[in-house]
C-alpha cells in the first residue's frame, strides 16, 4: 500500500470511511471535539486499485482485434485490453470459426498474452471472438468482442480449388485452378510449412498448361503426414498478393498404396497379398475385394 499523505498514530477508519473509486476516505480524532482530518491513501496490488477481480473482468473487455500476417499460411489476431489481471486464472479466450460453413471447423484457445497465432485458410473470411474468462466455478467474464476478417477475392493469389494427394509416405500432388482473372503472365509457386515450424519448403516439380504453373506433381514429402500442415500457392509477378492456402492434415489426404504379390488358391479360392511398408495403423484401413464370374461375368464386392 502506497501512503501519499501521513496521518496520526493511532488514527481508525471512521464511521463514515468510504471507498469510492481508488480513494478511501479516512477520519482521525486525534483529541475530543477536535475539528476532523482527512487523509487519502491510494491502495495498489500489482499495479491495479482493489477492486473486486470480477467486477475488473466484466468492464474490461478486449478491445481493437487486428490481423497481422505471420509465417506461411499464418496470421497474429492481437487485441488491447486494460485488465493487468496477473491471476493464474484469468485468461483471454478465443474462438476463430469460417464465414462459408463449408465445414464446421472451429477453433478455442486460451492465453494470458495479447495475441494468438491462427493458421485457417483466411481467403474463406474468418470471425474471431475475444472475451477476458476466469476459469473457476463462477466462470467470470467479460462481453465477447468481434471481428470479421475477409479481404477481397483478389487480394489474394489468382487461383482457385488447391487439392492434395499424398501418395504412401513419399509423394505429394497438387493441383489448382487459375482464376479467369488472373494475368497472363502470372507465375505461380508451391509452399508449404508445419504449423509448429519455422522451415518453409518449395514444391521441386511443377506441371504447366504450357505456360504457367498448374500442379505440384511428384514431389518428396518428408514431413509426418498427421501434423498439421499450411499448403500455398503464390503469385511470383505480384507479391503484393497474400498467398492462398489450405491448412490441412496430410493423412486426411492419403491414397494408400495398392496391394502387391498377389496369389489365388484356386483349389481353396483363398487370395493373398503383401503390402508396401506404410506409416499408417492397421485399423486406419481396410481391403476390398472386387471378384467377377467369367462364366457369367457377375461381379462381387467382398470386403
Amino acid at each position: 500500500m502506497e501512503l501519499i499523505a501521513g496521518y496520526r498514530e493511532g488514527c481508525e477508519l471512521g464511521a463514515a470511511g468510504t471507498l469510492v473509486g481508488r480513494l478511501w476516505d479516512y477520519r482521525c480524532d486525534s483529541e475530543p471535539r477536535l475539528a476532523i482530518r482527512r487523509v487519502v491513501i491510494y491502495a495498489n496490488v500489482n499495479g491495479d486499485a482493489l477492486t473486486p477481480l470480477e467486477e475488473k473482468i466484466k468492464v474490461n473487455p478486449p478491445m481493437d482485434i487486428k490481423f497481422t500476417p505471420g509465417r506461411l499460411g499464418e496470421y497474429i489476431v492481437s487485441w488491447s485490453g486494460n485488465c493487468n489481471c496477473t491471476y493464474d486464472n484469468v485468461y483471454y479466450m478465443i474462438l476463430s470459426s469460417y464465414l462459408d460453413k463449408e465445414n464446421d471447423k472451429s477453433t478455442e484457445s486460451f492465453v494470458q498474452s495479447h495475441e494468438q497465432n491462427v493458421n485457417m485458410e483466411i481467403h474463406r473470411g474468418l470471425l474471431v471472438q475475444v472475451k477476458l474468462y476466469q476459469d473457476d466455478e463462477k466462470e467470470i467474464s467479460s462481453n465477447w468482442t468481434e471481428r470479421i476478417f475477409h479481404p477481397s477475392r483478389d487480394a489474394f493469389t489468382s487461383i482457385d480449388n488447391l487439392t492434395c494427394v499424398f501418395y504412401g509416405n513419399t509423394y505429394m500432388n497438387c493441383t489448382w485452378n487459375i482464376a479467369e482473372s488472373a494475368s497472363p503472365d502470372a507465375e505461380y509457386f508451391l509452399s508449404y510449412r508445419n504449423v509448429n515450424a519455422d522451415d518453409v519448403k518449395n514444391c521441386t516439380h511443377y506441371q504447366s498448361d504450357g505456360q504457367r504453373n498448374v500442379a505440384c506433381y511428384g514431389h518428396k514429402y518428408e514431413e509426418d503426414l498427421l501434423n498439421e500442415v499450411n499448403i500455398c500457392v503464390s503469385e511470383l509477378s505480384n507479391r503484393t498478393k497474400l498467398p492462398y492456402c489450405r491448412n490441412i492434415y496430410p493423412a486426411s489426404y492419403q491414397k494408400l498404396y495398392p496391394p502387391i504379390n498377389i496369389v489365388i488358391n484356386k483349389s481353396t479360392d483363398e487370395v493373398k497379398w503383401e503390402l508396401l511398408e506404410m506409416d499408417v495403423p492397421d485399423f486406419c484401413y481396410t481391403y476390398q475385394i472386387n471378384i467377377t464370374n467369367w462364366s457369367d461375368q457377375v461381379h462381387e464386392v467382398r470386403k
